[in-house]
């Protein structure tokens, strides 16, 4: 194998046991070592991982990703459910646009590499899947990205994405404990012009700036 060191991790024993026989006992691969846990449990830094190729469960997706933009491999190559997948890829304006397209794009770049159809697996699951390339991106942005303000403004409005922007601020100040709220939305100058969209409308930059804005940091 043309790989230094190739860790496959799998969290049911009974197929840790089948490849450790196969690739370990019959074929005597040195380069190879077979963990068997859950990689939601793992440090992957601590182990040097640069590149992960996943056909996870698609029950831990979203954890999966989480990890995924903390721990930022140099690349992946992951099958997610069809749906799941479009929403990592996702642009503003569009229903699929949400939290996890941002937590993802703020620092990954995501590329939709194939569509994989239910009627290639036996037995025939119930969903599509998609197989999806990640590489970290050279982005930088505002450090309020990581404050908690930041991070909890994004998941209340998207928990109500439907909604224009200045009515989720206004009925969910109490969670949001921004202040002079009333005269930051009707006054607004600062010019901010976002309080009539609603969150699907507004990209990294902007929630940057309505952020700042709201929590009196400086635009």
């Amino acid at each position: 194998m043309h790989v230094k060191k190739l860790y496959i991790i799998e969290s049911d024993a009974l197929m840790t046991n089948i490849l450790y026989e196969r690739l370990i006992k019959i074929k005597k691969f040195k380069n190879i070592e077979i963990i068997n846990k859950n990689i939601l449990d793992m440090d992957l830094c601590s182990l040097n991982i640069t590149k992960i190729i996943s056909n996870l469960p698609y029950s831990i997706s979203s954890k999966f990703t989480i990890k995924l933009i903390q721990e930022k491999p140099i690349f992946s190559i992951i099958m997610y459910q069809k749906e799941f997948a479009y929403r990592l890829a996702s642009t503003i304006n569009s229903k699929r646009y949400g939290r996890i397209t941002l937590s993802c794009q703020e620092k990954l770049n995501v590329e939709i590499l194939q569509e994989v159809s239910k009627y290639d697996f036996f037995p025939v699951p119930k969903i599509d899947s998609t197989i999806v390339k990640f590489t970290v991106n050279n982005k930088t942005y505002d450090n309020i990205i990581n404050s908690n303000e930041y991070k909890n403004l994004l998941n209340i409005l998207f928990k109500y994405r439907r909604k224009k922007i200045k009515t989720i601020l206004l009925s969910k100040n109490k969670e949001l404990k921004i202040k002079n709220i009333k005269e930051k939305i009707f006054n607004d100058k600062n010019n901010i012009k976002y309080f009539n969209l609603r969150p699907e409308n507004l990209n990294i930059n902007d929630f940057i700036i309505l952020t700042r804005y709201l929590y009196d940091k400086n635009i």
